[in-house]
């Protein structure tokens, strides 16, 4: 837009010389306060005096304001660019004042920008509110304006009050209407945001002398063209034929993932083993020690109708696998607000700041240490088999497992997911019992059962009254003892033992079979699993020696 002459593009349905009217009412308001200001300034009452200036510069942002919501008035709530749909916006303060800053001819504004200018905006209230009035709880905390400030916010005022009087409000045609329409949609799309906001764009507005519409429409044509460009090669990667023998191997898609750990700390060192032995799965930390970035490496044998599936299955599988391996907590995030719901709080007779809260937090008191090869070994044994060997039933007690690490993740002060977590893990074990054929399914053998795997009666006492317990809470009965956090960590680490054992001897059964025929088998020249095996299992090409 022409910095003499700045244009606001008005919507066809507006009635303009209401409009007009309006804004005018605005600015001759300012103008008054700002004159007010200064006859003030004269006497030496310079927080009345900055009242008044920054009473002027809000009626400037409410003209703004009012154009941009006439304009545009079913956006929606934007907290990063001010705008809003609702009818307090004319009487918040900060609102007012961060529309404002926005100077025109300025160029496009990134989110940084956005962000500044919001900070400024509650500054000056601040500043004005802390100077204007007498706080009879503390006198001594009246805040003083200096000659400077007051000289910094007058010209201020004058320099946007200046550039209001000179926009020109006209009509819009219905092309322009319709560019104004995409761009503002294109504001509130979180796809689009980075591209609008970009240092190329922003340099193109440059380049185009703050010609806005010529810029949005090169905008526009520019993101056209990408996803026109996009869906060709979708709808081509959807259309072609899936590749056939050493090509269908062939690494084609990356998916990186971060998990984080309550439990463990990762060192750069104990990944350097996995890495050198695993083609498909590569292991790296982070500056956090608590995090884990692991990028897995799928074949071209996965089409993209069956990525997304193939992702979720491989990525899950390795959660399962080095929370099983650790008996510790990997996932994608760590729950929050685990001791406490206040950022602060304070004795206002005392001012102390005071820890109020649980003495535990609610995630338990989790021993970190640091995650060994021995550990990360485990983890590529399990991995293997749920990628290349595990039937139906033993995906299904591991998918129930992941779900038993979700609601622990979810565990907080605001929601107590304990009871889910712990019936999670007490039916993943049931199943695994079953799916590996230690357990014929039936109640009466439940006990000779766990008697068979654990030899003190006191531990299958214990286990035993545990999984009552999660049976009692799934039929939404009463259980027969209250179910703590431990308990259902408890049921976790016997998922993990048992989980192991049982994977690590059904490993050893296929060793053993494959070099009774005559394989061998390694790391990295398995390709194709060993039995039949669903398009999402197709994601896992190797097998940990």
């Amino acid at each position: 837009m022409r910095s003499e002459e700045t244009v606001a593009y008005m919507n066809t349905t507006v009635d303009l010389e209401t409009v007009k009217l309006l804004v005018q009412k605005c600015l001759d308001n300012a103008e008054a306060l700002l004159d007010s200001a200064k006859d003030i300034r004269a006497k030496n009452r310079k927080n009345i005096a900055f009242h008044l200036t920054v009473l002027a510069l809000e009626e400037v942002g409410k003209a703004s304001l009012f154009l941009a919501r006439t304009v545009f008035p079913h956006t929606e709530d934007q907290e990063d660019s001010g705008i809003s749909r609702t009818s307090d916006d004319l009487a918040d303060h900060k609102k007012k004042l961060f529309w404002a800053m926005m100077f025109p001819g300025k160029g496009i504004i990134s989110p940084q920008d956005f962000t500044r200018l919001k900070e400024i905006a509650n500054d000056i209230h601040i500043r004005r509110i802390t100077s204007l009035y007498a706080n009879t709880d503390d006198p001594g905390s009246q805040t003083d304006i200096s000659d400077e400030e007051l000289t910094r916010i007058i010209e201020l005022t004058e320099a946007r009050l200046g550039l209001e009087k000179l926009k020109e409000i006209r009509q819009l045609d219905a092309d322009a209407q319709g560019l104004l329409d995409w761009f503002m949609a294109g504001l509130s799309d979180p796809e689009l945001q980075p591209i609008l906001f970009s240092e190329p764009s922003r340099q193109k507005l440059i380049e185009f002398g703050d010609d806005a519409r010529k810029w949005m429409t090169w905008l526009r044509d520019e993101i056209n063209t990408a996803e026109e460009k996009a869906k060709e090669l979708t709808e081509k990667e959807i259309n072609r034929l899936a590749p056939t023998g050493v090509l269908a191997n062939k690494p084609k898609w990356r998916i990186k993932i971060k998990l984080h750990s309550l439990s463990h700390s990762i060192r750069h060192k104990e990944l350097n083993g996995w890495n050198e032995q695993v083609k498909w799965v590569k292991l790296y930390p982070t500056t956090d020690k608590t995090e884990l970035l692991v990028e897995f490496l799928l074949p071209a044998k996965i089409p993209l109708t069956d990525l997304w599936q193939a992702g979720m299955h491989m990525c899950g599988a390795f959660a399962v696998s080095l929370n099983m391996a650790t008996v510790g907590y990997f996932w994608w995030y760590l729950p929050e607000f685990v001791t406490t719901f206040y950022e602060e709080l304070v004795d206002l007779e005392t001012k102390t700041k005071l820890g109020v809260g649980y003495k535990q937090p609610v995630m338990g008191s989790w021993k970190r240490t640091a995650l060994k090869a021995n550990q990360l070994q485990i983890a590529a044994m399990v991995l293997t088999y749920i990628m290349m060997w595990a039937t139906k039933e033993q995906s299904l007690a591991c998918h129930r497992y992941m779900g038993g690490i979700a609601h622990l993740s979810k565990n907080d002060i605001f929601g107590d997911f304990t009871g889910l977590a712990f019936v999670d893990f007490a039916q993943s074990f049931r199943m695994g019992l079953s799916s590996f054929g230690d357990w014929d399914g039936t109640p009466e053998t439940f006990d000779q059962v766990l008697s068979s795997i654990y030899n003190d009666p006191r531990v299958v006492a214990e286990f035993k009254a545990l999984l009552d317990s999660a049976d009692a809470l799934e039929k939404k009965e009463p259980p027969s003892r209250p179910i703590t956090l431990e308990n259902a960590l408890g049921l976790k680490a016997l998922c993990d033992g048992y989980f192991v054992s049982r994977i690590r001897v059904q490993i050893q059964k296929k060793r053993q079979e494959e070099e009774a025929s005559g394989k061998s088998v390694t790391v990295s020249e398995q390709t194709e699993p060993s039995q039949p095996a669903s398009k999402a299992r197709d994601s896992a090409n190797f097998i940990i020696s």
